[in-house]
């Protein structure tokens, strides 16, 4: 399984490439992926298009089959409320869940306290 990224310039002229987040509450969407399938599950560019495109669950399962095997895809009960999320190439960030609600912060070292 090999991780193809969504990439746009945006109007400024940045790279970007896109996220996959679930913000709503109920089930995570990367977050809630074994270790080494939540790039994927990140940033997977036929995700990306599913979303796009306005694809149901079962045809994001026929993805995930297709790319991970139908005996190791992740809980996909959170792909309604996942949105894409345009973040510059080679910034930092991190996804954090709680009750199944991901949130993706970026790293600005002006925003951070260091002891």
């Amino acid at each position: 399984m090999k991780t193809i990224k969504s990439y746009r310039t945006n109007l400024d002229g940045i790279l970007e490439v896109a996220v996959l987040v679930a913000p709503g509450y109920g089930s995570g969407w990367s977050t809630w992926a074994l270790p080494e399938y939540a790039d994927f599950m990140r940033f997977d560019a036929a995700l990306v298009d599913a979303r796009q495109n306005g694809k149901d669950e079962n045809a994001v399962r026929d993805i995930l089959i297709r790319e991970i095997g139908e005996d190791n895809i992740p809980y996909t009960g959170g792909w309604n409320d996942v949105q894409i999320l345009w973040i510059p190439v080679g910034e930092r960030f991190r996804i954090t869940e709680s009750d199944g609600h991901e949130h993706l912060t970026m790293f600005n070292p002006d925003n951070y306290i260091t002891a």
